[in-house]
């Protein structure tokens, strides 16, 4: 016992006044079976002592690295004396390097656009369009201080125009092994699946020409480097497409509910409640405010700085009208403090229509306005389901834009314009706008010919956010520069995905699809944990769903009370694994009765009699139609006929086994159920927030169809309590509730036919 614990009593003696024998416990409290706690107070000589200490170990360290510093400058010094000075690098002389700077591609070829090189420029070499694509490492270090890059290159002297840098060799650091409380931890410095399988070939490898391998507790053999099987190659082929095409429909399935709004009525003549100049600036602030945070398709400074000056100003211009018009189209509940909620669709009419008339004396002009007017007339007749009048629109504002891209490009050393960085802005909704035309169509044909599936692939590939330049600029607000960067976080959560199934083996379909959303699922992880920084996560355990309602709606109060970004972040993190779970997970428990030996007998007599066309719901048809096609793959991959044996045909059939792909077997379904009632909850908070505009509906449609796969199959973990299915059934509800009232708010679906759908699908289960 101390001798500072002797001189003060327990909290409870000190408490209740009473004599304490300083003892631990003490005699008063063991004999009233009290709890005996000591509190002690650091004082205000050991408060200066742990500062003293503190500023002792900031010394040292500011002291070691003045002597790095001196180190590499003596080198420098001796490297100079001896070596030409072509290792200094001068800005003057890039007009010669093999590197040019670019800026936006026409946006008739639609071809993949180069990224900015932040903070204010991109570059890429000549001839090569998806540079940034493939060296996305490059604005890994302006994301965030959390991100996982290292910087290998640091200026050590500059003067005017020159600089003298030093670089630094990529070189992998060893591992270290350290003991903490009799636990050996080993910090490996790994940072991406990559890297992890590079150092488990690597260790395997070596083991497998060691003559103490064979004394190894465990088999090791080196068929895991073995050529890939015509089999294993398409069952890598056929994961990611059904991957491809879970991602196309999630976007396209509801698009005439989710996108279109009812259109205005003709006969209804519109007669303004307040004067129109002060509504229109009220409407053009509020969408500022509010939705313009989604999209970013103005850089606010410059827009305001050269059209809203005044009244006569934005009145006479035809962008700013039809920006009002796309507005008024907008899902966003602050317009009904402008506009009664019935009365929108008829405003969102009128300014179009005044923007069409301002338009039609300037539309031989080729500047500012008129792009932004042609391009947000565009978007509004995609809205409201006119996709032949919007295609018009959108030619004439590509054909200003190509106009105008000598005069608003980018140019390295010259300061930028107003005009320049929201012409940037202006081309991310003429990119968006000519990729929705392109979804429309191929909506049309939904993989119904194969000339059809390469263009529905390479423009999911380029259809990101991402994908189109982004940057922040000087005057950005705080606001918009965490939406920018929370873009960029969604691009890289992607590509960690892509990457995170790129080293995936398996003998079979079931123990590659398990394969697969075991990586998805780790890359999500490490993603989340490691990639974002700390004030874009919320602190509630991931993939887990045992927290209650209580807990977890506290939480969130209390870590999502101003932005909505880490609300946000989580909820397009489980929207993407969803859309992964419905790439693989049966839609109908028919697939349960069809066993390899059913549908190795349905082959042969596919094989004796003549192909007949088959129905919808025909599921062995389904997989043989897979059998087909790693025939056609073998043929073209390994060189082999299309006539194959009796045994190869069977082993190609055990190996798809589709009976074991069902909610009973697969260890991620169980998770996926978890993310889906998750999301269901993180929606409810999100609605019951000032920011609940940016809510999209395809979260929970997706959490709908989930849960409405479970219900089919009456998914019941064994053991567990939580997810049952009366909770399965209630969330269903929600989800049904959470649709109706947010169609009815935003003036989509005015006649029910999805409500309805989705009520058929719901009372045929319960």
């Amino acid at each position: 016992m101390s001798s500072s614990l002797k001189k003060t009593p327990c909290n409870g003696c000190r408490e209740r006044k009473r004599k304490c024998s300083y003892e631990q416990p003490c005699a008063r409290c063991i004999k009233f079976h009290l709890e005996c706690v000591y509190t002690v107070m650091t004082s205000p000589a050991d408060i200066e002592y742990l500062q003293e200490l503190e500023y002792i170990k900031q010394i040292e360290s500011m002291q070691q690295e003045i002597s790095t510093m001196e180190n590499e400058m003596r080198t420098l010094k001796l490297a100079s004396a001896q070596t030409p000075p072509a290792a200094v690098e001068s800005k003057n002389s890039t007009a010669n390097d093999s590197y040019v700077y670019h800026d936006y591609p026409s946006p008739v070829s639609m071809n993949i656009p180069d990224h900015v090189k932040p903070p204010r420029y991109y570059y890429r070499p000549l001839h090569d369009h998806r540079h940034f694509i493939t060296n996305h490492q490059q604005y890994d270090h302006w994301l965030d201080e959390g991100s996982c890059s290292h910087e290998s290159e640091r200026a050590i002297a500059k003067r005017k125009s020159i600089k003298a840098t030093i670089s630094k060799p990529k070189e992998s650091e060893p591992w270290t092994l350290t003991v903490k409380n009799g636990n050996m931890s080993i910090e490996t410095h790994i940072k991406s699946y990559d890297d992890l399988m590079g150092h488990f070939k690597g260790m395997v490898s070596t083991c497998l020409y060691q003559e103490s391998t064979s004394k190894l507790p465990f088999p090791l053999s080196n068929e895991i480097f073995a050529t890939k099987s015509s089999i294993e190659k398409a069952f890598s082929i056929f994961i990611w497409r059904k991957y491809g095409k879970s991602r196309f429909k999630s976007l396209t399935k509801y698009t005439p509910v989710i996108l279109h709004y009812d259109p205005a009525d003709p006969l209804v003549k519109l007669e303004p409640t307040e004067n129109i100049a002060n509504m229109t600036m009220r409407l053009v602030f509020t969408y500022i405010q509010c939705l313009h945070l989604k999209t970013l398709y103005l850089h606010v400074p410059s827009f305001v700085r050269l059209f809203m000056i005044d009244e006569n100003h934005f009145m006479k211009s035809p962008g700013v009208m039809a920006l009002c018009g796309l507005i008024c189209h907008q899902p966003c509940k602050h317009l009904l403090d402008i506009i009664p909620l019935d009365a929108l669709n008829d405003y969102g009419h009128y300014y179009f229509e005044q923007a069409r008339e301002l338009i039609t004396d300037q539309f031989d002009q080729a500047n500012l306005d008129t792009m932004m007017a042609y391009t947000f007339m565009s978007v509004f007749q995609i809205k409201t389901n006119n996709d032949n009048e919007a295609e018009k629109y959108l030619s004439i504002a590509e054909r200003i834009y190509n106009i105008l891209l000598p005069q608003y490009k980018f140019k390295d050393g010259v300061p930028q314009s107003d005009e320049s960085i929201l012409f940037a802005r202006l081309y991310r909704c003429l990119y968006h706008a000519r990729s929705v035309i392109h979804l429309h169509t191929l909506m049309n044909q939904m993989f119904k010919t194969r000339s059809s599936r390469p263009k529905i692939f390479h423009l999911l590939e380029t259809l990101n956010d991402t994908d189109i330049q982004i940057y922040t600029a000087t005057d950005d607000s705080l606001k918009e520069i965490q939406f920018i960067k929370m873009k960029w976080y969604l691009y890289k959560l992607r590509e960690s995905i892509k990457e995170g199934g790129r080293y995936i083996s398996a003998q079979d379909l079931p123990s590659y699809v398990g394969e697969f959303s075991h990586q998805v699922e780790m890359a999500m992880r490490h993603w989340y944990r490691n990639i974002l920084p700390p004030d874009f996560q919320l602190k509630l355990p991931l993939f887990q769903d045992d927290t209650s309602d209580i807990e977890f709606f506290t939480n969130l109060e209390l870590e999502c009370g101003d932005s909505p970004i880490p609300l946000l972040l989580r909820l397009s993190l489980y929207n993407e694994y969803l859309i992964v779970s419905k790439s693989y997970l049966p839609k109908d428990p028919d697939h349960d009765n069809l066993t390899t030996d059913k549908l190795l007998e349905h082959y042969k007599t596919m094989r004796q009699s003549p192909r007949s066309k088959p129905s919808v719901q025909d599921t062995p048809h389904h997989w043989l139609k897979i059998v087909d096609k790693i025939k056609h793959f073998r043929k073209l991959h390994d060189g082999n006929s299309t006539e194959m044996d009796d045994d190869y045909i069977k082993k190609m059939i055990q190996a798809i086994d589709p009976s074991k792909l069902n909610f009973n077997v697969l260890q991620s379904a169980h998770t996926s159920i978890q993310i889906a009632l998750n999301t269901v909850r993180l929606v409810q908070f999100l609605l019951s927030r000032d920011y609940s505009c940016f809510l999209d509906l395809r979260w929970i449609m997706n959490s709908w169809e989930i849960l409405l796969r479970a219900a089919r199959f009456k998914y019941q973990q064994p053991g567990d309590g939580e997810v049952t299915l009366d909770k399965i059934r209630a969330n269903l509800i929600l989800c049904l509730n959470i649709i109706r009232d947010q169609l009815k708010l935003s003036r989509r679906d005015s006649s029910g036919s999805l409500v309805d759908v989705l009520e058929q699908e719901f009372n045929s289960l319960f």
